[in-house]
């Protein structure tokens, strides 16, 4: 082989394992992001399903939410709540505006920032399930794809196999650096 061909084939090596190491970081970062800190931090995931909430959330999101308290929420805030308290269905939108009820227990009045008006019932503080935290764009689709009982054992499946073509890649770049110096 002459020179410059094992040249370029050193080069394409080089960049292939890169992009595999880039590859292997970026869905080690994507499972921290979408696992391992809703779970630590007391946090929810939920996913978009329309485009109410657009530009800010597109359908397919993944939004984690941090549970929040009345006080901790104010206009401005991105709120996931119940649409009827017990009801397990819930909703992403905007506080547009807050005030108090009857009770004196905080009251707040939501908007998707896609929609033209406000929604028509004002929610109440034990409908709240948190604030939105941060938002992973399109993971939410697949955490559709997955029934809900199957999502942590698909989960521990998609960590071990990380980490067995990690513990691969690492295998693989030793017996080549002791290839190199035998060579």
């Amino acid at each position: 082989m002459t020179q410059q061909r094992w040249t370029t084939a050193r080069a394409l090596g080089t960049a292939g394992r890169v992009a595999r190491w880039s590859a292997l970081l970026g869905l080690v970062a994507l499972l921290v992001a979408v696992v391992a800190v809703p779970r630590v931090s007391g946090a929810e995931t939920f996913t978009v399903l329309s485009g109410s909430m657009r530009p800010v959330l597109d359908p397919g999101d993944l939004v984690v939410v941090r549970p929040a308290e009345g006080e901790e929420v104010g206009i401005g805030s991105i709120v996931t709540f119940q649409l009827e308290s017990g009801d397990p269905a819930v909703t992403t939108h905007r506080v547009v505006s807050q005030g108090v009820d009857r009770t004196g227990g905080s009251v707040f009045l939501t908007r998707g920032d896609g929609n033209e008006a406000a929604d028509p019932v004002w929610i109440k503080e034990a409908q709240l399930r948190g604030t939105v935290w941060y938002a992973v764009p399109y993971a939410g689709y697949v955490a559709q794809l997955l029934p809900q009982d199957f999502r942590p054992w698909a989960t521990m499946l998609v960590a071990a196999g990380l980490f067995s073509y990690a513990l691969a890649m690492v295998t693989q770049a030793t017996r080549e650096r002791r290839g190199a110096r035998h060579a």
